[in-house]
């Protein structure tokens, strides 16, 4: 009890918030009369305002939608939070005992008293405040307080993760522990109207919840890494096509020198046709050999001609040289 009554005097709002839930004000998410062009000058397109914010107003009761809705999209006015109820109940997973909450919804459901139960239809367009008084009042059943009583003081729950709304507009999500009988009843409302796990307006993703100074601390160092892996995994590829340009390069020069020496070669080739053709050759298997042309064409013939030749100048210079006797 001592520790209830430090937390009070510490954080009265909080210990408040526990116990009763979140102040939702409704004043705040309704456009004021100023916001909606109406004054108190007495000209013709000021009466046309003064008239137009009017039917803005009964719109916002009757539908919860409208120009009078601050909320994004048009989202009907309520909060939906998870109270702590003090008590405990037995997880049906595990079967320890954990904190037992309720869920409150306090947005309409566009049921309407007598109508949507006699035709098992909600309304879409019927979820402001005046059919949520209404649809509120047809939901106090006593025979829920009787069963309550009736209940076990531990009962059998199991976790459910439902949508959140906190008192500043913002949507978001919890996991808490409900007993199974008040699982039974969301599950079954949730057939006609989506409320687990993911939220139910598109525009949910504007009503994010606010994030902790040290969620924030997280999310800036987690969007730092990821700009860091983004810059090295650039700097990654644009190094591969550097590499790649360069292999490219290096494989057109050595392309490029190849058919220099494959025309080179068949150039040649085509001059020693040309010669063998002009000197008689008949087939391949001749002996010759071919060089360019401000070089020397030897033959087995040539050789064979001038050994020949050199072998006879030798002979008559040892004739002509030869001493005489005495």
């Amino acid at each position: 009890m001592s520790n209830f009554f430090k937390s009070v005097v510490e954080d009265a709002e909080k210990v408040e918030e526990e116990l009763l839930g979140p102040d939702y004000k409704y004043y705040q998410h309704i456009k004021t009369p100023e916001e909606l062009g109406m004054s108190d000058s007495g000209s013709i397109s000021a009466l046309g305002k003064d008239i137009n914010g009017i039917i803005n107003y009964v719109e916002l009761l009757v539908t919860g939608r409208g120009d009078a809705n601050k909320n994004n999209g048009g989202r009907p006015l309520g909060d939906r939070f998870f109270l702590k109820t003090g008590g405990q109940c037995k997880d049906q997973a595990t079967g320890k005992l954990v904190d037992r909450y309720m869920y409150i919804d306090n947005v309409p459901d566009g049921a309407i008293p007598f109508v949507s139960s006699g035709i098992g239809y909600k309304f879409t367009t019927f979820e402001g405040l005046i059919p949520g008084i209404l649809s509120d009042i047809d939901k106090i059943n006593p025979m829920d307080m009787f069963k309550a009583f009736s209940q076990d003081s531990e009962p059998a729950c199991r976790e459910i993760t439902l949508e959140t709304i906190n008192k500043e507009g913002n949507v978001g999500s919890e996991t808490r522990f409900l007993p199974l009988d008040e699982i039974n009843v969301i599950e079954a409302n949730n057939k006609k109207q989506k409320i687990v796990v993911k939220p139910t307006y598109k525009d949910s993703d504007a009503f994010k919840p606010e994030l902790t100074k040290q969620e924030r601390k997280q999310q800036k160092e987690e969007e730092a890494r990821r700009k860091k892996e983004e810059a090295l995994k650039k700097k990654e590829e644009a190094r591969k096509k550097k590499e790649e340009e360069a292999a490219a390069a290096k494989k057109r020069k050595e392309e490029e020198v190849q058919r220099k020496k494959e025309e080179k070669a068949a150039k040649l080739a085509a001059k020693l046709a040309a010669k063998k053709k002009r000197e008689g050759f008949t087939n391949e298997y001749d002996d010759y050999t071919f060089v360019e042309e401000s070089q020397t064409i030897f033959t087995l013939d040539n050789i064979y001609l001038t050994s020949v030749g050199l072998l006879y100048l030798y002979i008559i210079y040892r004739l002509i040289t030869k001493p005489k006797a005495l």
